[in-house]
């Protein structure tokens, strides 16, 4: 199922500066402009085959929260996104984000970065945050690559039956050098 983000949104936040202090507010002005004359609320857009909702929210104590739990941080661009959205899981471009909706459900990003007894320690212990796979029935994980000095990380799939099966990481390979990176080569195809 291709995801029914729109190339609005896309450049909306592809377009977001990385300097720490700047604002992020443009991140999503495509909902105003997506709703001019709608009698939708400001900060809701339906997502197409679904009753799920992006929903414009402070999630920010949670993520505080998750972010404690993995010890590493999220990058930048993505923190904002979790921060201030809550979303299903969807599909965009080359993987499957996980869900930040703050309930029990099975993409739950918050949920998923803990789930697998084995995988998930070893990933987090090797520096690697999962935000999702390369698509719905892939158990590979795609991961930011929180090693490094760039507060921007580089997305990476790694191969799942390494960690499994032999208790190594391999990067089966990059998808993007970064969250900002990834929404403009989208853009772009």
């Amino acid at each position: 199922m291709r995801s029914p983000v729109s190339g609005d949104l896309l450049l909306s936040l592809a377009a977001l500066s990385i300097p720490s202090r700047s604002p992020f507010n443009v991140i999503f002005s495509w909902f105003r402009r997506a709703r001019a004359g709608s009698s939708r609320s400001a900060h809701e857009w339906p997502l197409r085959r679904t009753g799920w909702k992006i929903v414009k929210g402070d999630n920010s104590k949670r993520i505080d929260k998750l972010q404690t739990q993995t010890g590493l941080p999220f990058p930048p661009s993505f923190r904002y996104f979790l921060d201030n959205y809550s979303f299903p899981a969807f599909e965009l471009g080359p993987l499957m984000f996980f869900a930040n909706t703050g309930e029990d459900i099975f993409w739950e990003l918050a949920l998923r970065l803990f789930k697998d007894p084995h995988m998930s320690p070893a990933l987090l212990r090797a520096g690697f945050l999962q935000i999702g796979t390369p698509f719905f029935h892939n158990y590979d994980p795609v991961c930011f690559d929180c090693k490094g000095p760039k507060a921007e990380k580089r997305i990476i799939q790694i191969d799942h039956e390494e960690i499994l099966c032999n208790d190594g990481i391999q990067v089966i390979g990059e998808i993007a050098p970064s969250f900002p990176e990834l929404l403009k080569d989208l853009l772009s195809d």
